[in-house]
């Protein structure tokens, strides 16, 4: 559970900081916030490998578009 909160906390902060720079569309964030939220509730309701696979998705993506902001700006 701390984990989950954790993971929600960091990566929601990571969304709105890309967000923020404009590597983020508000599209790209409302998709990106619906997955979470989405995989989030397949897992609790049970589907957990659904769940995970989408959160997992998102992660990547989110991971990707930091690496290449973090890239940039050196």
């Amino acid at each position: 559970m701390i984990a989950a909160v954790i993971f929600w906390i960091v990566f929601l902060g990571a969304a709105v900081y890309l967000f923020r720079t404009g590597r983020m569309k508000p599209y790209e964030l409302v998709v990106y916030i619906t997955g979470l939220v989405g995989g989030t509730l397949m897992t609790l309701a049970g589907k957990s490998a659904l769940g995970y696979f989408g959160v997992f998705l998102f992660t990547l993506f989110m991971l990707w578009e930091l690496v290449r902001t973090v890239r940039e700006k050196k």
